[in-house]
C-alpha cells in the first residue's frame, strides 16, 4: 500500500488533470458570456450540465454499488482461493481492503463515463423542462408535435442510457458471479442459487426496459425514409408498430417467465425464452415490415402510399407556410417607353450584364496575386456607394493552402501563418473597361477602394 502523503499527492494530480480543461472553458466562456451581458445563458447550461451529471453519477454508482454488494453475499468465495490461484500473501485486512477498492473502481469508472454522456445532453434536459405546443397534432399518434421536438429526444436518451446501465451491470455482476463462485469459490458446482436468483432478477429488469423502449420505438416511423416520402407510411402503419406492440408483449412475457424462474430451477427454459424473443424480433422487426414493403407497397404504391403522400404534401406546405399564400393575378404590359425608364432610373442603372461564371475566372486571373489565394465563388448584393444604391459583384479572396509551396507547409505556417484569406474584389455589374475587364472598385492587396462603401 502506497503511504498516506504519496495517494494524497496523485489523487489531487489526477483531479488537476481532469478538471483542467473543462475549468478553463468555464472561465473562458463566463468572460465571455458577462461581457456581452447574457451570463443566464451560461448560467442555465451550466446549471442543467451539473444536474444531469451529478444526477447521473450518483444513481449509477448507487445502482452498480448495490448489484455489486448483492454479488457478493456468497459462501462460496474464500480468500485462501485467491492466494492459492495468485500467490500473493495479504492479510484478510489487507484483501478485505483491496477488493472493496475495486468494487467502489467498479462502480465509479462507468457512471463516470455515462455522467459525461448525460451532460451533453443538456439541451434537450432544458427543452423537457420547458416544452412548448405547436398547436397542431400529427395524424398517426394524435400528439402534439412539440412533443416529437421538446420532449420525445431526452425521454429516448434516459431509457436508451438506463438500458445500457443496466446491461452493463449485469455483465459486470455475472463475471463477478463467475469469479467468487467457481474460480474462487473452491469448486465445480457452477453457480450458487442466490447468484442465479440474482442475476434472472436483473434479466429481468433489463426486458422490462426493453418494453418500454419497444413502446417508444412506435413513435420511430413518424421519421423513417424508406418509403416514398419522409414519415409514416403504409407498410410503417400496416407492419411496424404492430411489430412493437408484439415485441413489447413479448418483452413483458419474458419477464414473467425470468421472474417465475428465481423460484423454480431451470436453465433450458431460460435459453429457450431468450433465444425466442430474439427470433420473434427478427422475424416481426426485421423481416415482416420487409416483405410488406418490398412485395405490397413497391408494385402498387400510388395506392398504398396515396394517402400518406397526401400527408406529407400538407406538412410540407404548412412547414413553409405555403399554404398561407395568396395568388394574385399580375396584369403585364410588354410596351415600355421612354417615360417608363425616367421613372425607374435605380432599376435600368442596375441591370446585370456581367455573368458571375467568367467574373470568377477574370476575378481569379487579375486579383488572386498570391499563388496560395483563391476565389471561389461571385456573390451579387447591394450597397449605398457614393450615396447612391448600386447592385455590385463580389469575390472574397480565400487561403487554398494546398498551393503553399511544399518548403513553407510547416505546422507552425499553417497554424500561425498562413490561416486565413485577405480582402475582396468588388465591381459593378453594368459597367465594363475599354479592354473588357470589369471596373474594380476595391482590389490589390493591401485592398484599395476608389468608392465611398457604406
Amino acid at each position: 500500500m502506497l503511504p498516506p502523503v504519496v495517494r494524497f499527492i496523485l489523487w489531487t494530480l489526477f483531479l488537476v488533470w481532469l478538471l483542467f480543461v473543462p475549468v478553463g472553458t468555464l472561465l473562458v466562456d463566463w468572460q465571455w458570456f458577462s461581457h456581452v451581458s447574457h451570463l443566464e445563458l451560461l448560467t442555465t447550461k451550466v446549471w442543467m450540465q451539473v444536474s444531469l451529471w451529478v444526477a447521473t453519477f450518483v444513481l449509477t454508482t448507487g445502482y452498480i454499488y448495490v448489484q455489486t454488494s448483492l454479488a457478493n453475499r456468497t459462501d462460496r468465495f474464500k480468500l485462501v482461493y485467491i492466494e492459492e490461484q495468485f500467490e500473493i500473501e495479504l492479510s484478510e485486512e489487507q484483501w478485505r481492503g483491496l477488493l472493496k477498492t475495486l468494487q467502489w473502481l467498479v462502480c465509479v469508472v462507468p457512471a463516470f463515463t455515462f455522467a459525461n454522456l448525460a451532460s451533453g445532453q443538456w439541451l434537450y434536459g432544458l427543452a423537457l423542462l420547458d416544452p412548448e405546443s405547436f398547436g397542431q397534432v400529427d395524424p398517426v399518434f394524435g400528439l402534439d408535435l412539440g412533443f416529437y421536438v421538446f420532449q420525445l429526444p431526452m425521454i429516448q436518451f434516459i431509457v436508451g442510457l438506463l438500458e445500457f446501465i443496466v446491461i452493463v451491470t449485469v455483465f459486470v455482476t455475472g463475471f463477478q458471479h463467475l469469479l467468487r463462485d467457481v474460480l474462487f469459490g473452491g469448486g465445480t458446482q457452477g453457480l450458487s442459487d442466490r447468484a442465479e436468483r440474482h442475476l434472472l432478477g436483473q434479466g429481468a429488469f433489463v426486458f422490462a426496459i426493453f418494453a418500454v423502449d419497444w413502446f417508444l420505438e412506435r413513435y420511430q416511423v413518424l421519421f423513417t425514409q424508406e418509403g416514398a416520402v419522409w414519415g409514416a407510411g403504409y407498410a410503417d402503419l400496416n407492419a411496424r408498430i404492430p411489430a412493437n406492440w408484439i415485441m413489447l408483449i413479448v418483452s413483458l412475457m419474458v419477464v414473467g417467465v425470468l421472474i417465475k424462474q428465481r423460484f423454480t430451477k431451470d436453465g433450458r427454459r431460460i435459453s429457450g425464452v431468450v433465444f425466442g424473443y430474439f427470433v420473434v424480433r427478427f422475424l416481426v422487426v426485421g423481416i415482416w415490415p420487409s416483405l410488406i414493403q418490398e412485395y405490397m407497397v413497391k408494385p402498387n404504391e400510388l395506392a398504398y402510399e396515396g394517402e400518406y403522400l397526401q400527408r406529407n404534401i400538407q406538412a410540407t406546405q404548412q412547414a413553409y407556410a405555403l399554404d398561407r399564400i395568396q395568388v394574385k393575378p399580375f396584369e403585364s404590359n410588354d410596351s415600355l417607353s421612354m417615360t417608363d425608364i425616367e421613372k425607374n432610373p435605380l432599376t435600368v442603372n442596375n441591370i446585370r450584364i456581367w455573368d458571375d461564371r467568367p467574373l470568377l475566372t477574370t476575378y481569379g486571373q487579375l486579383q488572386e496575386i498570391r499563388s496560395y489565394y483563391d476565389f471561389y465563388d461571385v456573390d451579387i448584393d447591394r450597397y449605398m456607394i457614393d450615396g447612391e444604391l448600386r447592385q455590385i459583384m463580389l469575390s472574397g479572396r480565400e487561403l487554398n493552402y494546398k498551393n503553399v509551396s511544399g518548403q513553407a507547409q510547416s505546422w507552425v505556417n499553417e497554424h500561425f501563418q498562413y490561416t486565413h484569406g485577405y480582402g475582396l474584389t468588388l465591381s459593378p455589374v453594368n459597367q465594363v473597361s475599354e479592354e473588357g475587364l470589369p471596373n474594380l472598385y476595391i482590389k490589390d492587396i493591401p485592398p484599395q477602394s476608389t468608392i465611398d462603401l457604406t
